[in-house]
């Protein structure tokens, strides 16, 4: 390929050559699918340019894009989830183009140290919203619960155990009992 062929190719080129190179596996699977629409969608984000003025710096505003969490149409941020595919499906196409024959592009000094991690948003953390149980029902719960039942409604209530605690208390409890009796037999009852 000519020096000047070199020169003139552009970004949005390689990100076509790049789908089609994706399509281009004998079987095609949903996740090759979704591959080819993120990389379409880079190819809409991101502006035209010719492949020698993708240097360092212009891998990290691309990059950049999609860690700062850019807006959905709604106005909303894309999800952590969803930026997080867009860059790692962003860095393959990176690698792609390095190794690829059809271009002469090759990763700047110092790509492997750009940052990755994707923003975190005050609004990721969710509300957990708990059913809240009014008094004459847990009351109701309580008088027709057996002594273990029993058990763990007071201890949820009154030192806030979860349902993770709950499991291993539960599962400690039934490992004393069963060896209690084993226990029992080496201890005298003192009067």
């Amino acid at each position: 390929m000519p020096r000047t062929q070199v020169q003139t190719r552009t970004l949005h080129e390689a990100l076509d050559l790049y789908r089609h190179s994706i399509a281009a596996s004998a079987t095609t699977t949903p996740w090759q699918k979704t591959r080819r629409s993120l990389a379409a969608r880079l190819r809409v984000v991101h502006s035209n340019h010719p492949l020698r003025k993708l240097d360092l710096d212009r891998c990290v505003a691309m990059i950049a894009y999609w860690r700062e969490r850019p807006l959905k149409n709604g106005g909303q941020p894309l999800s952590r989830n969803m930026c997080t595919h867009y860059l790692k499906e962003l860095v393959r196409f990176f690698q792609w183009l390095h190794y690829s024959e059809d271009f002469k592009w090759k990763s700047p000094l110092g790509f492997e140290r750009i940052d990755r991690r994707i923003k975190n948003l005050p609004e990721d953390r969710r509300l957990c919203v708990e059913k809240v149980t009014s008094v004459a029902e847990l009351s109701l719960l309580y008088q027709h619960a057996d002594k273990i039942s029993q058990l763990i409604i007071c201890l949820a209530l009154n030192c806030g155990l979860r349902p993770a605690d709950m499991g291993r208390l539960c599962t400690a409890a039934s490992d004393a009992i069963g060896n209690a009796d084993s226990l029992g037999a080496n201890f005298r009852r003192v009067s």
